[in-house]
């Protein structure tokens, strides 16, 4: 965010719950690298007197970038479609004075070979060169996150919706749960067939949800397509593969190493219990720039392990991630300090991780928490609105009604008035 880039504020520091909602403006950003990053606010006091002291008239704060929204879109153009940053090249756009790559939306993108993210911390820097570059190369090494152009609409991505309901509503095992002591998985059985039932018991729609417009619905077709690869592998007799989710962009990828395939039982349904595998898996994040990452995943990797790349949006590698990742904390705290010192005590980098099918309880219990989103980009948690023929079907945009319209057309039938 540019400085002078009016905000609201969404999420107000300890203390300062009387600013919620309020409209500010960016002074700067922080040259501190840290993920998110921060931006110093000023917001406007009570009773504030023309001719005061800055300090007098304004509450100026350090304030996250997520816990801020955007007030103005600007992206040089009165028809409010997006344009080409005035390059001589017409993939790239300009949004709120920052450039990003125009297919991806990415401020640094390894499809389109694009990186502006240095360049854009030198203009919300007022220009400080030196400081720019400092803090671009030390967001690389911390391997932070690349940003994407705001939306139109300039609502909040579905990233802070699935982080709010994931550590409740996502788990299929339990606190404490001992997967050490678990039977292997028979090697004559199929993983896909494991998690393809459970997938298709578990994931039928209500009748007024596009069940592929569902996050979850889509990180669960992941696990899929994941236990069919490990079958390729073990009914040929082949070396287990290192498995690797990565975006179209090149933006991130989330590898992942097969430690073990156990055999657990689970209750999908009350009174249904069923046999489920539980995989274990060392895996990392890195997202793109992040050299000091990549390197640690190249090392970790064992000569001549094939390969398993998925192709998978941003926002399914952001969940699948956080599913892993919680279940590895429900793991005894015994069976986790076992993997870490006898499985990683060479790749430190690396994290312990649990890929297990998802009860029909705990997917009820997502979709009631995760409410309303756009048919078409899975956006929630914003502002939306009905088709205005059938009333059932919402999106966060004219964009996105107008792309997905080809498709709802064949099902949207007119509300009774």
């Amino acid at each position: 965010m540019l400085p002078g880039s009016r905000i609201r504020l969404m999420k107000p520091p300890s203390g300062r719950k009387d600013l919620q909602s309020t409209e500010g403006c960016v002074m700067s950003l922080i040259p501190r690298a840290c993920d998110p990053l921060c931006y110093k606010v000023a917001f406007p006091k009570e009773g504030s007197v023309s001719g005061s002291s800055v300090s007098d008239n304004f509450d100026e704060l350090e304030l996250p970038s997520t816990s801020i929204q955007l007030l103005d879109y600007d992206d040089d153009n009165d028809d409010g479609v997006d344009t080409p940053a005035s390059t001589p090249t017409e993939d790239m756009l300009r949004v709120n004075g920052l450039c990003y790559c125009k297919d991806h939306r990415l401020e640094s993108c390894g499809k389109c070979g694009y990186d502006f993210r240095c360049q854009n911390i030198i203009n919300e820097l007022n220009g400080d060169v030196d400081t720019g570059m400092r803090l671009d190369e030390e967001l690389r090494f911390m391997g932070a996150p690349v940003r994407r152009a705001p939306a139109k609409n300039l609502e909040p991505s579905p990233f802070e919706s699935y982080n709010a309901v994931i550590n409740d509503a996502v788990h299929g095992i339990n606190l404490g749960f001992n997967v050490i002591a678990l039977d292997d998985f028979p090697r004559d059985k199929l993983l896909l067939n494991a998690f393809e039932s459970q997938f298709l018991v578990n994931m039928f729609p209500r009748q007024d949800e596009e069940p592929s417009k569902r996050p979850l619905y889509q990180v669960r077709k992941l696990f899929t397509t994941f236990g069919s690869f490990l079958d390729t592998a073990i009914q040929g007799k082949q070396a287990l593969p290192r498995i690797y989710l990565q975006d179209e962009a090149q933006s991130e990828v989330l590898n992942m190493d097969i430690i073990a395939i156990k055999l657990s039982v689970g209750e999908f349904a009350p009174g249904l219990k069923v046999r489920l595998p539980i995989i274990v898996v060392a895996w990392s994040r890195v997202r793109s720039g992040d050299f000091k990452g990549m390197q640690a995943s190249l090392r970790a990797l064992h000569p001549g392990t094939p390969m398993g790349e998925i192709r998978a949006a941003p926002h399914e590698i952001e969940l699948f991630a956080k599913i892993i990742e919680a279940n590895s904390a429900l793991v005894a705290s015994e069976d986790l300090s076992f993997l870490r010192e006898n499985v990683l005590k060479d790749t430190p980098t690396l994290n312990i991780g649990v890929i297990a099918p998802i009860s029909s309880k705990k997917n009820d219990e997502y979709y009631e928490l995760l409410g309303n989103y756009c048919d078409l980009c899975a956006t929630s948690q914003c502002v939306l609105k009905n088709c205005s023929r059938c009333k059932v079907v919402m999106y966060c945009s004219k964009s996105c009604q107008k792309s997905g319209w080809k498709k709802h057309k064949t099902v949207c039938v007119r509300a009774n008035n």
